[in-house]
């Protein structure tokens, strides 16, 4: 297995909870703390950008970014629990039904009210991205508010002691 090093941020020194770990060797340990690093690096850079937008007034792009932020959160949060997609044909399909099951229903990792989240900001992200009509400031500050919440709820849970 090649993985780059956990880097110095948010979840460089991050410990698995039990409630998400499992007895792996530690190379293996390793490399998922790094895949799940990547994805998280990824889900906030996306924010910033999100966040960025909104204060630029580029609502499009803040529901387009908020969607990508909520699914490399979420992405993170299933390597952690040893999830990881085998084929990116179907990856948003596949994230989101897996997170819904794994993380919300089955393992009670993060608040049930989060389970419409990437469904929801999916759908918002479609129609800021593919159809002629703008969104409004109010669905982009929606949209942030989610992707925001959705990190948050994410986070706790990778930090979990």
């Amino acid at each position: 297995m090649n993985c780059a090093k956990v880097g110095s941020g948010v979840l460089g020194s991050i410990a698995f909870s039990e409630e998400i770990g499992h007895n792996l060797g530690g190379a293996e340990t390793k490399c998922r703390l790094d895949k799940m690093a990547n994805f998280w690096e990824k889900a906030e850079e996306a924010l910033k950008v999100a966040e960025w937008a909104y204060q630029n007034g580029c609502y499009n792009e803040v529901v387009s970014r908020s969607y990508f932020a909520a699914l490399r959160a979420a992405l993170a949060l299933l390597e952690a629990i040893g999830f990881r997609a085998t084929e990116t044909k179907r990856i948003h399909f596949w994230v989101q039904a897996t997170f819904a099951r794994e993380c919300i229903h089955r393992r009670k990792l993060v608040p049930a009210h989060l389970a419409v989240v990437l469904s929801d900001l999916s759908e918002l992200r479609v129609r800021a991205d593919y159809l002629p009509e703008p969104v409004s400031q109010t669905v982009a500050r929606r949209a942030l508010k989610q992707a925001q919440e959705f990190l948050e709820a994410v986070q706790r849970r990778l930090q979990a002691k």
